[in-house]
């Protein structure tokens, strides 16, 4: 077995934050303690001094699939940049090609990905599936969350969709709904994003009457909290993913006040950033010397409140791992739970970096990862074909 030990880190492990070491043997965490011996002498010591040793990152919004099943790559990268040890995206299969063998040719298809992942159904294309055909992406397939996109709500609203929600609900399967509701709160109740409130408001009360679960992504508005969780009131099947990148750029100091109200609403989860490229691209790498993750960005200083660096943390990777039945595989640093684990570096918030001096993989504040054991260091240039990602079944929804 190859061991790595990570020494003197600070550790986000669940609600508690100390100073410890991990040991790592293949792609699990063995234990978290103060001073553990190194189990072998050719063990992988790394120096995690004045570091945070964080759950990694669940991206449950990444395109990799392609029509022809090839990765996208740049998605993959700008990922995990942000520290992303577990992608997401939708599988999109017609009728006629519905079949457990044929979940499995797309699963291998995705192996070049780095880190591990798993899958959606295409609502759309899932309504037109039998029962039958359907268990076999839920239920042998591992495939326990269905995307319902934006342009498709309407026809959720007009009842099309009404035996496939019957179907999500009996078996405690997962809804996930975009939405594209406005940023601005000045412009909110106008025109198209009136509109879009009603919309959302239809549909609350359809999934809550049924009791289905669902996740509803990119809510950023006070408004859109109201029609979720009316009054404060935490229903047990309704979630929210917050776009906190869209929250900040109207007021970032209040989104960072408020963090703590936010993580005490059980339902709320923290939207992945998105997905665009930060600086210009060289040789398929992404230029990162310039630009901070999304924990430096949402938290916006440079030694963290060991609060909100928790309450973030839970709304990152916990709370989306139990949502999508990974959990505690995935989102939490604990004994026998997968090593995927963020090494956060603050120092390097306010460092200067001259452009084009750092082709890494990874946002200036981020030293590194460990990816299903193996480490990935800062100035470590990787390609996604370097490293084997895995499929992860899943279960139903835990939370």
């Amino acid at each position: 077995m190859q061991y790595t030990l990570l020494c003197n880190g600070k550790i986000v492990a669940g609600n508690t934050l100390f100073t410890g070491d991990i040991l790592i043997g293949n792609s699990r965490v063995i234990e978290i303690a103060k001073n553990i011996r190194k189990p072998t002498p050719d063990t992988l010591i790394i120096d995690a001094e004045n570091k945070y040793l964080l759950p990694g990152l669940i991206h449950y919004n990444c395109p990799f699939l392609k029509s022809d099943e090839e990765p996208i790559s740049s998605a993959i990268y700008i990922a995990l940049s942000h520290g992303a040890t577990f992608l997401m995206d939708t599988l999109k299969i017609k009728r006629d090609e519905f079949s457990l063998e044929k979940i499995r040719t797309l699963k291998n298809d995705c192996l070049p990905i780095i880190s591990d992942f798993g899958l959606h159904l295409d609502a759309l294309r899932s309504s037109k599936l039998n029962k039958d055909e359907l268990e076999l992406g839920h239920l042998r397939g591992g495939i326990t969350s269905l995307l319902l996109k934006y342009k498709h709500l309407d026809k959720f609203i007009s009842g099309e969709f009404n035996d496939l929600i019957d179907m999500i609900s009996d078996e405690e399967l997962l809804l996930i709904c975009e939405t594209r509701f406005c940023n601005q709160q000045s412009n909110i109740k106008s025109g198209k994003h009136a509109s879009d409130l009603t919309m959302l408001s239809q549909i609350v009360h359809a999934v809550r009457k049924k009791r289905t679960n669902v996740l509803f992504l990119g809510i950023c508005t006070s408004e859109e909290l109201e029609i979720i969780n009316p009054g404060g009131y935490q229903s047990e099947n309704i979630y929210a993913s917050l776009d906190i990148n869209s929250m900040m750029q109207s007021n970032a100091s209040e989104v960072y006040k408020n963090l703590d109200k936010y993580h005490a609403n059980k339902n709320l989860l923290i939207s992945p950033p998105k997905l665009e490229p930060p600086g210009i691209k060289q040789d398929n790498f992404i230029e990162n010397s310039q630009h901070l993750s999304f924990i430096s960005e949402t938290l916006k200083s440079g030694e963290p409140e060991i609060g909100s660096l928790i309450d973030l943390c839970d709304m990152y990777a916990t709370r989306p791992a139990k949502l999508l039945g990974i959990f505690p595989q995935k989102g939490l640093l604990q004994a026998g739970s997968d090593a995927d684990i963020i090494i956060w570096d603050p120092e390097k918030v306010n460092a200067e970096t001259p452009l084009g001096a750092n082709l890494s993989l990874f946002r200036k504040d981020i030293f590194g990862l460990i990816l299903n054991g193996h480490f990935i260091s800062e100035d470590q240039l990787i390609s996604t074909r370097e490293m084997t990602g895995r499929y992860i079944p899943r279960n139903t929804v835990t939370v």
